[in-house]
């Protein structure tokens, strides 16, 4: 997508006072602010706003089911057609930033058992709190329903690819080809030192 069609699709934006699309949304998601960033050029802030309620932007803004929830809310949806709320958040994401880190659970050992949706929000939130995080995945490649489950027509491997990198790079461990319940146990992690494990 052409930068000058993103933000005709972002003028079309009315910044409700009541905006539907956001309580139709599952995370309520500020849609009308990053939709605002947008108008400004501003991408990098786009991605910082979506990022405070998921970090799968590049995913969600292709595989959810939009025309249910945010743009089937769309006040403009009702006498024409909706916002792309999708394409916008995927745009916004796409453009890639560094997500940040910082120091505040810094002392806290996280395992998060599984690399699907669940583990990969759960290992960058924690991360971006500083925490020490390692993902056990019983695959050879991260990404869980993203990588095996959704056909490459509806979601890109490319792009799962990328999101996952890019959280992979706030750095996070990855231990591959490690079955939960026959390669190690609840008792195994908490052997090693982990405060913490998310199943």
């Amino acid at each position: 997508m052409e930068v000058n069609e993103v933000l005709r699709m972002a003028n079309e934006c009315l910044k409700c006072k009541n905006p539907l699309c956001v309580k139709a949304c599952p995370i309520n998601m500020n849609i009308p602010d990053f939709i605002n960033c947008i108008k400004e050029k501003n991408f990098d802030e786009a991605k910082k706003v979506i990022v405070h309620k998921s970090y799968l932007g590049s995913i969600c803004g292709r595989v959810c089911p939009h025309n249910k929830q945010c743009e089937g809310s769309c006040i403009k949806g009702i006498k024409g057609n909706n916002v792309h709320i999708g394409a916008l958040e995927s745009y916004a994401f796409d453009r890639s930033i560094k997500f940040d880190v910082t120091e505040e659970l810094k002392n806290l050992n996280v395992a998060i058992i599984g690399s699907g949706p669940a583990g990969l929000q759960c290992a960058a939130r924690l991360r971006s709190k500083g925490t020490n995080v390692t993902i056990y995945e019983k695959e050879s490649t991260l990404g869980g329903i993203l990588t095996y489950g959704i056909p490459d027509m509806r979601l890109p491997k490319d792009i799962v690819k990328k999101v996952i990198d890019d959280i992979l790079s706030m750095g996070i461990n990855v231990k591959t080809n490690s079955c939960f319940g026959i390669d190690y146990s609840v008792n195994d992690l908490k052997s090693k030192g982990y405060d913490i494990i998310f199943l």
